[in-house]
């Protein structure tokens, strides 16, 4: 795939990426009322998830995978166990112990924005069969 990529030919009229005109804004409506380490501020997003609104999705630019919580998925009402597929690699970071490894994976539908200005992008997801603060961490995947 990156060879292909790398050895595509351009074409003469450069194409805008689809909502490349659309412009990113937040507002104090985004903003949180208090922070633990001034100067730091998370960025938690509400998106939709296989038809759900989620909130509390973390956007960690330094994490690895992109987890989603096995509760989070049966609260959604997703029969989530026919839809993992197998996954035994390890994550370290974000978890109550040194590591944790997935019950499996599942790739989802994910939609940020609003009903006049959104974009969907199916993700996948390691699903983590413990809690968390956060519904779903978005990592460097995502």
């Amino acid at each position: 795939m990156i060879l292909w990529e790398i050895l595509s030919i351009e074409p003469a009229i450069q194409r805008p990426l689809k909502y490349s005109e659309v412009p990113i804004t937040f507002s104090r409506e985004d903003q949180w009322t208090s922070f633990f380490e001034p100067g730091k501020f998370p960025l938690v997003l509400d998106p939709v998830v296989q038809g759900s609104k989620i909130s509390r999705v973390l956007i960690d630019g330094g994490s690895g995978p992109n987890l989603i919580f096995a509760s989070i998925l049966r609260n959604m009402g997703l029969n989530y166990m026919s839809l993992l597929t197998p996954s035994k690699a390890p994550f370290y970071g974000n978890v109550p112990e040194n590591s944790s490894t997935p019950i499996g994976s599942v790739t989802l539908p994910i939609t940020f924005g609003k009903e006049q200005n959104f974009w969907t992008e199916h993700i996948k997801f390691e699903v983590a069969d413990f809690e968390s603060s956060f519904h779903g961490i978005l990592g460097r995947p995502g």
